[in-house]
């Protein structure tokens, strides 16, 4: 956790190194941040422009200033045309397949997932833009994520009372129904613990 401090208390970890933590203040004069990670002891120090950049730094993060997501999107259907980003989204999207369906037989690479959902984010964000559709959008997502929400409220959950694995997550290599909450799995388990 990150904890805001005032100027004193920030000079006595820096001279103290105690606590250990990351801490920040405003500088009331300049207006500027300063950041300090001491979470070794050693009270590093750094001065900051805005708020957002010293978190990120506390954070360990990269830190990207203020990003126009809007002005880059219109400025990428602008140069590469309409054409060329439609067909990109599918690429994007393809990519992000392949990462999952390599995620499901074992390879456990969250950090390219992470980078293609980003990848076809940005190529959705275009597309809005692309086709003026940005509010219905929005009003669809919302629509779809209440039919959802009832959907799920609806939906009655068959859970094996011994593993409590569902019709959704079976258990592994498979199970099916043999009572109303006992998988087969357990079952076999069960009979072979009786003999």
């Amino acid at each position: 956790m990150i904890k805001n401090i005032t100027s004193k208390e920030a000079f006595g970890i820096i001279i103290a190194r105690k606590p250990l933590g990351k801490f920040f203040k405003i500088d009331n004069v300049t207006g500027k941040y300063l950041g300090i990670d001491n979470t070794t002891g050693h009270a590093w120090v750094e001065e900051f422009e805005d708020i957002e950049e010293c978190i990120c730094w506390l954070n360990e993060e990269e830190y990207y200033g203020d990003i126009n997501e809007k002005e880059i999107c219109k400025q990428a259907l602008d140069i590469y045309g309409k054409e060329a980003q439609i067909c990109m989204v599918f690429e994007e999207m393809a990519e992000l397949q392949k990462e999952l369906c390599k995620y499901l037989r074992g390879s456990e690479i969250v950090g390219n997932i992470t980078e293609e959902i980003a990848d076809v984010e940005i190529m959705l964000e275009q597309m809005r833009l692309l086709f003026d559709i940005e509010k219905e959008v929005e009003e669809m997502k919302e629509y779809k994520l209440k039919r959802l929400e009832e959907r799920l409220k609806e939906e009655e959950i068959q859970k094996c009372r011994v593993c409590g694995c569902t019709y959704y997550t079976p258990c592994e290599g498979g199970c099916y129904w043999v009572e109303e909450d006992l998988c087969s799995k357990c079952a076999e388990i069960i009979i072979e613990r009786e003999e």
